[in-house]
C-alpha cells in the first residue's frame, strides 16, 4: 500500500469513511510496515583486484543490490575485507541506477596497513529517488597500485533497506 499525501481539509468539509481510511489508518500502517529491505551475501573463488584510479564496479553482475522502494530514500551498507598496497589508500563508494552517487568524487577511504587484510564497511545514502526499482552497485578504486578486495573465502555483504 502506498503512502498518500496528506489532505488539506476545509471547514465543514464532510469527510468519509474512506478519507479517514486514507489518511489515518493506511498512512501510519505504512509508516510502521516493513520497509522493502535487500541483501547479497557474494564468497567467490577469486579476490576483486583493481589498480583503477577512477571508480569502477566491484562485480557489476553479482555485487549489486535491488531494491523496489516505495518512497525517496534508501541507506545501503557494505562489509568485507580490504588490502591496499603499503601506505596507499583504497576507496569504496554507492552509486545507485549506474548515475548517481552516493560519496560524490571522493568515495571513502580505507587505509591499508602494511599490506595487511582488514575490514572495510561503505556507507551510501540516497535521497529523492522514484518510487520503483532501483540498483546499487559497490565501486571501488585505488590511490595507487592494486587494490584488492578479498572474496576467496572472505564474505562481501551488501545491505540495503528503505528509510
Amino acid at each position: 500500500m502506498p503512502w498518500t499525501s496528506p489532505a488539506t481539509f476545509i471547514p465543514g468539509q464532510i469527510i468519509a469513511a474512506a478519507d479517514l481510511n486514507s489518511q489515518l489508518r493506511d498512512n501510519e500502517l505504512y509508516l510502521l510496515a516493513g520497509r522493502p529491505v535487500g541483501y547479497v551475501v557474494r564468497q567467490g573463488l577469486a579476490d576483486y583486484v583493481t589498480s583503477s584510479t577512477s571508480f569502477v564496479d566491484v562485480d557489476a553482475a553479482n555485487v549489486i543490490l535491488t531494491l523496489t522502494l516505495n518512497g525517496s530514500r534508501a541507506l545501503v551498507i557494505a562489509t568485507g575485507t580490504m588490502e591496499a598496497p603499503v601506505g596507499q589508500d583504497m576507496y569504496f563508494d554507492w552509486i545507485a541506477d549506474s548515475t548517481t552517487r552516493a560519496g560524490g568524487s571522493s568515495g571513502v577511504s580505507q587505509s591499508s596497513n602494511n599490506n595487511q587484510r582488514q575490514p572495510f564497511s561503505a556507507i551510501g545514502f540516497f535521497s529523492g529517488l522514484s518510487a520503483g526499482v532501483h540498483t546499487f552497485k559497490l565501486q571501488y578504486r585505488s590511490a595507487s597500485g592494486a587494490a584488492t578486495l578479498h572474496n576467496n573465502g572472505q564474505p562481501l555483504t551488501l545491505f540495503g533497506v528503505e528509510i
